[in-house]
């Protein structure tokens, strides 16, 4: 018996089995971090920790949540061209600035941090 039997998928009610065994890797794209977060924001992350509570609090599933975290692009580097940034470290200190607002207001959000955050310039050449 499935423990999501009646979920509607269509207009039609229909049985949904999960083929998983009791552990899940999970990744999800995180933000943009060059200013403060949005409703849209707000949206994506409650919906996303609804589901992954649902799988590990009440379907007994151990999820390990890995988040995107975009510290580096186009929208960045204009932002810090407009504020007259001429070195790497200034783009860092604006983006963890953002990035530390994001998560105060995912606190207040009461959405759980990933178990793991990967940035974009940890995981590129200088």
């Amino acid at each position: 018996c499935s423990p999501f039997r009646g979920l509607s998928i269509d207009s039609t009610t229909k049985s949904v089995d999960l083929k998983i065994d009791s552990s899940l890797t999970w990744y999800s794209c995180g933000p943009t971090v060059y200013d403060v977060a949005h409703l849209g924001h707000a949206r994506t992350y409650v919906c996303s920790d609804i589901i992954r509570r649902i799988l590990s609090d009440h379907q007994g599933i151990s999820v390990k949540f890995a988040m995107g975290m975009t510290d580096i692009d186009d929208k960045i580097i204009t932002k810090g061209k407009d504020r007259g940034f001429g070195h790497r470290d200034e783009y860092s200190k604006m983006t963890r600035y953002y990035e530390d607002l994001f998560w105060t207001d995912m606190s207040h959000l009461n959405v759980q941090r990933p178990n793991a955050i990967l940035r974009v310039t940890e995981h590129i050449p200088e």
